[in-house]
């Protein structure tokens, strides 16, 4: 082999490993799990081949779906059932069912970063639940103001100090995950749909349905620093921010479109299109598609957001109505990191040793094959 062109293959070969093994690739496969609202049940999607591996009956019409951080399972909100159905991601069955309060409406769901507690939004009786992952006990109600309507969406900070929940009448209200009070309340667009919090924990991304904008909040001085705006009869329904932090994607569900916006210069740089009446999207751990579920065509769109392209389309049962979609924080075939990593022998949590023994027998296997081609 040209020691040149080994000495080049040695140097990217070592990181692309460590790097596949820490925010592994679209060849290891992620999940994607979509709430399917009229038939009540769970699709499961492997992002590898794109093709739909089982379904999983849940509650009555399923909204909104979220997964833990540790990816072992899935929550969804069962509106009309007042419950939560918990997923085992391994045998995608459901293991246990959560049972609120009559009248309480589950809308969203949103779950810690160590994966201890779920804070779930409930319509009917304007206040967020937290419920022990544990324990499936409900630990704390946090009461909402009555006169900001309806709670819409939830999301938790990355560094796990504050859930923020939408509220239907244009207020966000930020909750202190330690005290579990309300500590601020922020005012942004006309009916708030949606929530995403940058990976820093420093800035929400807000979708303002009846605005047709975006509002950018400044998490450390609870003001909107920044209102995007989008194109007339938007009708921004969800939000995702890229794992790299880079981009935000928003789905029009008036114009069958997703825009993506710029974080550092709050600057829509493509619209891409998508199925008809898109409500809700995930963003794949590697930063690189992005899933979209149509409501109408009953389909889930991939983008790549490299290019920007919509590159393929997921068919679900006709009149399937999915609603919601979540996707696996890691890889299926990881398996789980240590649990107390050091900071001089792992790697994300993968013993240094690991990635040197793959990553010597990725090396050997690579210049084998590019000497048997005469390189």
């Amino acid at each position: 082999m040209n020691k040149k062109l080994r000495k080049i293959f040695s140097k990217i070969a070592y990181p692309l490993v460590v790097y596949s093994l820490i925010s592994p690739g679209e060849a290891f496969g992620y999940y994607a799990y979509v709430a399917n609202l009229t038939l009540g049940n769970v699709s499961v999607i492997n992002t590898l081949t794109n093709t739909i591996t089982t379904t999983v009956t849940v509650g009555a019409f399923p909204s909104s779906v979220a997964i833990a951080p540790n990816s072992y399972y899935a929550y969804v909100t069962d509106p009309s059932s007042d419950s939560i159905s918990v997923i085992n991601t391994i045998s995608n069955t459901v293991i246990a069912t959560v049972t609120l309060s009559s009248g309480s409406n589950p809308s969203r769901i949103a779950i810690t970063p160590n994966s201890a507690y779920a804070y779930v939004t409930n319509e009917g009786l304007v206040n967020v639940v937290v419920i022990d992952t544990s324990t499936y006990n409900i630990v704390a109600t946090v009461d909402l103001d009555s006169s900001f309507n309806l709670p819409s969406s939830i999301a938790i900070s990355p560094n796990s100090y504050y859930a923020y929940v939408t509220n239907t009448v244009g207020k966000v209200s930020v909750i202190d995950t330690s005290s579990y009070t309300i500590i601020m309340t922020v005012t942004v667009g006309n009916d708030p749909s949606a929530i995403a919090i940058t990976p820093n924990s420093h800035y929400a991304y807000v979708t303002n349905q009846s605005s047709d904008s975006v509002s950018v909040i400044d998490t450390t001085s609870y003001t909107v620093i920044s209102t995007v705006s989008l194109s007339s009869s938007s009708s921004p329904s969800s939000v995702a921010i890229t794992p790299n932090g880079f981009y935000a994607y928003v789905v029009n569900s008036g114009l069958d479109s997703v825009s993506v916006i710029n974080t550092s210069t709050y600057q829509i740089i493509m619209t891409v299109s998508v199925g008809t009446l898109p409500n809700s999207i995930a963003i794949t751990p590697n930063s690189i598609y992005a899933y979209v579920t149509n409501e109408t065509d009953a389909t889930v769109s991939m983008i790549n957001t490299i290019s920007n392209t919509s590159i393929e389309a997921v068919s679900l049962t006709s009149g399937t109505d999915p609603k919601a979609i979540a996707i696996t924080p890691t890889s299926s075939w990881l398996p789980p990191p240590s649990p107390s990593p050091s900071p001089t022998s792992s790697l994300g949590g993968y013993d240094i040793n690991q990635l040197e023994t793959i990553y010597i027998e990725t090396n050997q296997q690579a210049t084998s094959t590019l000497e048997n081609a005469g390189m």
